[in-house]
């Protein structure tokens, strides 16, 4: 039988799937603000926690790889000078 605490963490968990980061972020929130749980749910949460810091990093290592392809492709489209394009270099370093 599954107790409020598990349903609550379920919900979360189904949530946490199609969630973008900021989302990500606030439910790690309530989870770590979820009063003292059964070793059951406990154990759940622990793993939940896990999940969304994975999913986190997942959305986020996504995004820098798209902007690292994105930023060559711009360089090149644009047509600049080379002084022009190490100076753009030196400040995404």
């Amino acid at each position: 039988m599954a107790t409020d605490f598990t349903s609550s963490l379920q919900a979360i968990e189904t949530r946490a799937e199609h969630a973008i980061v900021q989302e990500l972020r606030i439910m790690t929130r309530e989870l770590l603000a979820l009063p003292s749980l059964p070793m059951q749910d406990r154990a759940y949460a622990d793993g939940l926690l896990l999940k969304l810091d994975r999913l986190i990093d997942s959305q986020q290592m996504q995004a820098e790889d798209g902007c690292s392809a994105l930023v060559p492709q711009l360089l090149m489209t644009a047509q600049l000078a080379p002084d022009d394009t190490t100076a753009i270099a030196a400040v995404l370093d």
